[in-house]
Parts: C-alpha cells; sequence; structure tokens
C-alpha cells in the first residue's frame, strides 16, 4: 500500500509495521494505538534529518507522554545501531529509534528526508511533511490530537499561568497611600 505524501490526509489508516528498535526491542505502531504518534523517517548523514531533530525534542518536552515517537532511518546499511546509538545520544533523543529493515520507506512512499507522519490516537495519518518540520507548526497539528492540551500549546498555557501571578507581584509592590493623602483626594 503506497501513501500519497500532502499536507493532511483523509482519514487513511497509517499501515501497521513490526521492528526492532536500537536497544534489540520489539515494537509495533499497533502498540501505540491511543496515542498520537509522530513518525519520523531520517538518516544520520542528512543535515535536514539532523536539524529537524531539534524540533522533534521540543515536541518531545512539551507533550511528553501524549505524544510517541518513533525515528526510523531509511539507510540501515549506513546506520549502523552502534551509529545510530551514537546519533542518538549526541541529538538527546529519548524516543524510539530504529532501522528500516522492512522497507516501510516504500510502504509509507518516502521520496525525500527526514518525512515525518503525525498519525491520530485511532491510527489515522491527519499531516505529513517532507523536508525539516517547524516545531511549532508541529504544535499546532498535534495540539487538536491531544485532549489533555486542547488547542493551546504548553508554551501557551505557561503564560497564561504565569502573567496573572506577575500581575499581583506588580500590585502587592504598591506602596500604601498614607491617610494624608487620601484625604486631599
Amino acid at each position: 500500500m503506497a501513501l500519497l505524501i500532502g499536507s493532511a490526509f483523509a482519514q487513511e489508516a497509517a499501515p501497521n509495521f513490526t521492528l526492532t528498535d536500537i536497544d534489540g526491542a520489539n515494537f509495533s505502531l499497533s502498540d501505540q494505538r491511543g496515542k498520537v504518534v509522530l513518525l519520523d523517517f531520517f538518516a544520520i548523514l542528512c543535515a535536514s534529518c539532523i536539524t529537524e531533530m531539534q524540533s522533534l525534542n521540543v515536541i518531545h518536552r512539551e507533550f511528553g507522554k501524549n505524544v510517541t515517537i518513533i525515528s526510523i532511518t531509511e539507510t540501515p546499511d549506513i546506520d549502523t545501531v552502534d551509529k545510530l546509538q551514537q546519533f542518538r545520544q549526541a541529538n538527546n533523543m529519548t524516543w524510539t529509534v530504529a532501522r528500516d529493515t522492512e522497507d516501510l520507506g516504500d510502504t509509507y512512499n518516502v521520496q525525500i528526508l527526514p518525512t515525518l507522519f503525525i498519525i491520530d490516537k485511532e491510527g489515522y495519518i491527519q499531516y505529513s511533511h517532507t523536508d525539516i518540520a517547524n516545531a511549532s507548526v508541529l504544535e499546532q497539528e498535534i495540539s487538536p490530537l491531544v485532549p489533555e492540551f486542547g488547542t493551546l500549546t504548553p508554551a501557551m498555557l505557561l503564560v497564561f499561568l504565569t502573567v496573572p501571578i506577575a500581575v499581583a507581584i506588580v500590585y502587592s509592590r504598591k506602596p500604601k497611600m498614607t491617610s494624608k493623602r487620601q484625604a486631599r483626594t
């Protein structure tokens, strides 16, 4: 089954797969049902892929366990387990990393690296990106899929929570009026 790369999909189910991650654990996409999945196809020698890791780190920090990130290298002959483990450490990748040993690039019709798919909790592809995906765009697309966050990103929520506190601090530091000043006004 080949998928068309576009920005949004009309409820197309993400093809299931089973791989072994670089730590030796087997996993399947279907294991993630009930979670939003960010499926990333990359290569360690791809400059755009390295740049995109910054966006993936932002998403991982922002959404934590509410979004599962799976990064799959499309060059398993070059990207050995040892090289991928070094790459993971150098790029602070604390999510699942695997080698494409099942030709998933063909299954997902990956033409350009990096290619990224956002899969909803029911297993349907909602968005895809080719080349570098910007963290703010990913946040806007993922937030509505994660009810815990609604349409607000965690960064926006932080602003809404801290502004009233800052205002309260400012008001608490205003000088108190003396009785003589109050009498004149």
